[in-house]
């Protein structure tokens, strides 16, 4: 109740016109309406709160047919005219045509009380013009009746546009990020092969001419260039290595390998850097070390090298020392290799140990102009170890020098001895490839007169196809004890010629030992060196060493299984021909090449099976 008095003044007033009550008026208000209203106050409030946020909201009522909208969701569906909408159907107008769909059964979903989430976004139609469509998220949830129906659903719309346009930003920039990223791989990688093409032939036969030659002097100047290009490949070397590792695209293998190997491989390859400086070199090894281990060979090799190369270069005076030893883990077929290597030269500061695994960085600012080197070293090998689960620990020696110990962990291997597979000497090569025939796929002239110039001193038979159609015709004519096949060619790549090959001569093929050869890291053909069975991988630029220890690891015992003739190989091919002695004049077969060379060879071939050309 609300009672208001007259004043006194207005009382007289009253009383002299003859009134005589004191009460001016009387309300009466329900306590309800005082409810509503305050609802409604807030209900305004929260309307404007939302509104204000760029949120729309519409409730609908099945039962009744009654649909109520906030005012600014004509804006944001984009509805026609913005005007308020009187139906479901008015909402559905302005979706885009492809999602009105999906909108439709996410909408009956709920009606019908389907599990599922209550979240949906959309496309409607923009109220300016530019861009024609924007982006809706729609939240519904609803209330039902004891007996199923629907009472009342509410649905919250937000325009989520700029959040899609900032998504497509990204994935735009993403992509332009991974084409880039590819592009770079593919430049890498063609750069590699381009590079290490060359490379082969000069640090191949700068070691022929080394071996060969009777003057001092071309002999020094055959050092010099074999230093420089390794110099240049193991730049090369460096910078492909740090984009796989930071790319993830570095894989571990399983190698079963020996220890002795590894200890051959160190010396063979650094020995006459060391006695150039005048330092005694030495690698050893525990006798109690177990005879095989598994790892990834290749990484390992890759660590110890960087190591005693930067222990050999920062060695003015004095030894270079490398000692390998086996430490039992707790499982009997697993363990750690421990590598210690040890130099006298110019030492670190404990300030410098901080900095030195840092990429492009070395341990003193004056290194790089007295030594040279590109500051990579330390930071590939402490990624390659992290890589295989391994270690590295950096310590100054008393009085002078550095101390690396890397602790690699590895499986015992199955082999009861691992010096049998390492073969360094001239005689037992030349027993093991004499009389093997050798089939050289290479577009590179220069790579072929060096693979030729190499076996020809072990007694193979070699024989040399340009490219890999060719050589698909020369695996047939000499049926090859061992396969040499480049992948990177021109007219067809070695991994499509030994598919054609195999087709056309499966049991020779059977029969002989693959070995590839390329620019490029071995760990990108994992898949198809499983699937073709290669024997053996070789990365160019190999030396000398290397092509001789991998073909005599595959090379085969001589079978004294009478080949298969090619005119047979190439009669199975056609169905239903008769043997070469019935011919059929009748038979035609159509054969393409642009090579007038291989035009006429087949020519010849496709005449002894009968047919007409």
């Amino acid at each position: 109740f609300t009672l208001r008095m007259d004043s006194r003044d207005s009382r007289r007033r009253r009383h002299a016109a003859g009134h005589n009550h004191r009460l001016a008026s009387l309300t009466f208000q329900r306590p309800e309406s005082r409810e509503i209203t305050r609802l409604r106050e807030q209900h305004e409030m929260l309307t404007r709160a939302v509104e204000t946020g760029g949120i729309a909201f519409f409730h609908w009522n099945p039962i009744a047919g009654n649909l109520y909208a906030s005012s600014n969701l004509p804006q944001i569906r984009g509805l026609k005219d913005l005007t308020p909408p009187g139906s479901i159907q008015d909402l559905m107008e302005s979706i885009h045509p492809d999602d009105r769909h999906a909108w439709w059964n996410h909408f009956e979903g709920k009606l019908h009380r389907q599990p599922g989430g209550g979240e949906l976004q959309f496309r409607v139609r923009n109220a300016g013009s530019d861009p024609p469509w924007r982006w809706i998220r729609e939240l519904i949830w609803g209330s039902w009746t004891h007996d199923g129906r629907c009472r009342e659903l509410f649905a919250v719309n937000i325009d989520i546009t700029e959040s899609k346009n900032r998504e497509s930003e990204l994935r735009s920039a993403r992509d332009l990020a991974e084409a880039s990223n590819r592009s770079k791989n593919e430049f890498l990688a063609n750069m590699s092969h381009e590079i290490r093409t060359p490379l082969n032939a000069i640090l191949g036969f700068a070691d022929i001419i080394i071996n060969e030659s009777q003057g001092e002097a071309i002999i020094q100047y055959a050092r010099t260039i074999g230093r420089s290009g390794r110099q240049l490949l193991g730049m090369l070397d460096n910078i492909l290595t740090l984009a796989k590792i930071e790319a993830g695209r570095l894989k571990v293998a399983d190698d079963e390998f020996s220890v002795f190997s590894i200890r051959k491989e160190l010396e063979l390859t650094h020995r006459s850097s060391a006695e150039k400086k005048g330092l005694n070199f030495t690698v050893a090894h525990d006798q109690a070390i177990p005879a095989t281990m598994i790892s990834d060979r290749e990484k390992i090799m890759r660590i110890l090298s960087r190591l005693v190369e930067n222990a050999i270069k920062f060695t003015e005076t004095g030894s270079v020392s490398v000692d390998i030893y086996y430490l039992a883990g707790q499982s009997d077929r697993e363990g750690m290799m421990q590598v210690v290597i040890e130099d006298e030269g110019i030492g670190m500061d404990p300030d410098d140990l901080e900095n030195l695994k840092s990429m492009f960085t070395q341990a003193r600012a004056d290194s790089t102009r007295k030594y040279g080197g590109t500051g990579l070293g330390l930071t590939i090998s402490s990624r390659l170890l992290e890589l295989l689960g391994g270690s590295m620990n950096i310590s100054a020696c008393t009085p002078r020098g550095t101390r690396f110990d890397v602790n690699i962990p590895v499986r015992l291997g199955q082999t009861a001895s691992g010096t049998s597979g390492w073969i360094d000497d001239d005689p037992a090569l030349r027993k093991i490839l004499a009389g093997k025939r050798v089939l050289s796929v290479d577009d590179s002239d220069s790579n072929q007169l060096l693979i030729g110039r190499i076996l020809a001193k072990f007694g193979t038979e070699h024989f040399q196809a340009p490219g890999g159609r060719e050589g698909i015709i020369r695996f047939g004519e000499c049926h090859p004890d061992i396969l040499l096949m480049d992948i990177n060619m021109p007219d067809l790549d070695g991994w499509s010629c030994i598919e054609e090959i195999r087709r056309s001569f499966p049991e020779s093929l059977g029969a002989c030992k693959l070995i590839m050869l390329s620019g490029h890291d071995p760990d990108e053909y994992s898949a198809q060196r499983e699937s073709y069975g290669v024997d053996g991988f070789l990365t160019k630029p190999f030396d000398i060493n290397g092509l001789l220890r991998t073909s005599a690891d595959c090379s085969p015992a001589k079978s004294s299984k009478k080949k298969e003739p090619v005119e047979n190989a190439i009669r199975e091919r056609l169905p239903g021909n008769p043997p070469i002695r019935n011919p059929m004049p009748s038979n035609r077969q159509s054969w393409l090449t642009s090579s007038p060379a291989a035009m006429n060879i087949t020519r010849g071939r496709w005449k002894k099976c009968a047919c007409r050309i």
